[in-house]
């Protein structure tokens, strides 16, 4: 007796681990269009914090600004002896610094390796902290700052990524800012509805808590107090569902065709509330590919700049070289103040020609950006390109909803039955083909029913 024997020459992995497409984010993170969009808020983020802080809270005492990775000295006393021999061992390892398993953490400061999640969620949260008045309009205003400083470039980013992941079209970078500039208000509406809605539940609230300054207030909110908590627990589903379905809303302004700041919300909550377990399983197989990209990258930056001052103290000699990289060390970039580098009576004195400081202003602003801006715009576009591709993955297990099913604006052009050219309108079915009307037929013909071909 025969048996049939079956050979299997290929495996649909993507259809067997559909979570296999987060493999494909850091390819796409790494786009320059990506980079691009991600790099301006990253950059223009503290200039609205430091703008918040002379508004506010002008008084307080405001953060140090971390030193310079590259600082070798760090204005130690009797680092005037040091400086010469540290520059040129660090000049003599440039070419394998970036091997240097110490070198692919450097310590740049928490706001900029923070991931964007909590950078973008800490105003609110410190919203609810804040014990005066000039705080919270602290962290409203950079809340609000945030908010408006991400929505274009989160939903080019979200745009860019569900079409390429889940489409596996390019869309440019002019495209990607025109369609996300068109839906601003859904990008910027979608978090921010439910924060008015808790306002709306906290007002009630606070007037209760008014009244609780004498004693009879106390008595009457002692009678209400079961619908103050009543309030308390739709203020807390709002903030929970905000708090874990904010990344997926602007991957859904992006996907789909009604994509609009209450479908956002809608479908946030849902996936959230449905698939919790999925929903954590993705976001941690994300964030681990994401930091073994970002060791890359920045692994990446630190060895270009590196290499860069290797090659420069050919030419510069160390003596020179040394003195560049301490005046760069001192410096202090603020969008208030551009001052002239901090001196010391143990640190090599400054230049005073203008021109001198120009340069050495342009050097450490693109060392700056490539060493450590660049590594954090990555990060950002990692974070929102995996934001896309969970949304998908959310969508096809809740809804059961193909993964290219992805929103195109591209009209299809078909023919008409004259030979001419007629522009597809269907946006939500660009497959049906439009009818002719009953004055483009030959006289006696009927026009063919909704649904028929056109023979």
């Amino acid at each position: 007796m025969s048996k049939d024997l079956t050979t299997i020459r290929e495996i649909a992995w993507r259809d067997v681990f559909p979570w296999l497409i987060l493999l494909r984010v850091f390819r796409l993170s790494i786009r320059p269009s990506v980079l691009l969009l991600a790099l301006l808020p990253t950059l223009v983020m503290p200039w609205g914090e430091q703008l918040a802080r002379l508004t506010f809270i002008p008084d307080e005492r405001t953060e140090a600004i971390p030193e310079s990775p590259n600082a070798s000295t760090g204005g130690r006393p009797g680092a005037t002896n040091e400086r010469h021999s540290t520059v040129e061992e660090s000049v003599g390892s440039a070419v394998t610094s970036s091997l240097d398993p110490l070198r692919l953490a450097p310590q740049i400061g928490r706001q900029r390796i923070e991931p964007l999640f909590r950078q973008l969620t800490r105003p609110f949260r410190e919203i609810l902290r804040a014990e005066s008045l000039p705080r919270t309009a602290y962290w409203v205003f950079v809340g609000l700052w945030g908010l408006l400083l991400w929505a274009i470039p989160a939903g080019a980013i979200s745009r860019i990524a569900v079409v390429r992941i889940g489409r596996e079209e390019r869309v440019g970078f002019v495209e990607s800012i025109v369609f996300a500039s068109r839906r601003f208000g859904a990008y910027v509406g979608a978090p921010l509805l439910p924060m008015i809605g808790v306002a709306l539940f906290a007002v009630p609230i606070a007037v209760v808590g008014l009244m609780m300054r004498s004693d009879w207030g106390l008595l009457f909110a002692a009678g209400c107090w079961v619908l103050v908590l009543m309030a308390g627990f739709a203020m807390s589903l709002m903030l929970l569902g905000l708090l874990f379905g904010w990344p997926l809303m602007w991957p859904t302004i992006s996907a789909e065709f009604n994509g609009d700041l209450f479908e956002a919300l809608q479908r946030g909550y849902d996936y959230t509330r449905e698939r919790p377990l999925q929903y954590l399983f993705y976001a941690i197989t994300a964030t681990m590919l994401g930091a073994l990209g970002w060791l890359v990258v920045n692994a990446v930056c630190s060895g270009i700049v590196d290499l860069s001052f290797w090659a420069a103290s050919w030419g510069t000699g160390v003596d020179r070289l040394a003195d560049i990289k301490q005046w760069e060390s001192q410096l202090r970039l603020d969008l208030f103040h551009l001052g002239p580098p901090i001196e010391s009576g143990t640190e090599p004195a400054a230049p005073t020609n203008s021109v001198a400081m120009v340069g050495l202003f342009v050097i450490h602003g693109l060392n700056t950006t490539l060493a450590n801006q660049l590594p954090a715009a990555y990060a950002a576009g990692f974070f929102w390109c995996s934001a896309s591709a969970i949304y998908l993955l959310l969508r096809q297990d809740v809804d059961q909803t193909e993964i290219d099913e992805v929103f195109s604006e591209e009209a299809e052009l078909v023919p008409a039955l004259d030979g001419s050219i007629t522009t597809e309108t269907n946006a939500e079915n660009p497959q049906q083909l439009a009818q002719p009307s009953s004055g483009d037929l030959p006289e006696g013909e009927i026009p063919p029913a909704s649904g028929t071909d056109v023979g």
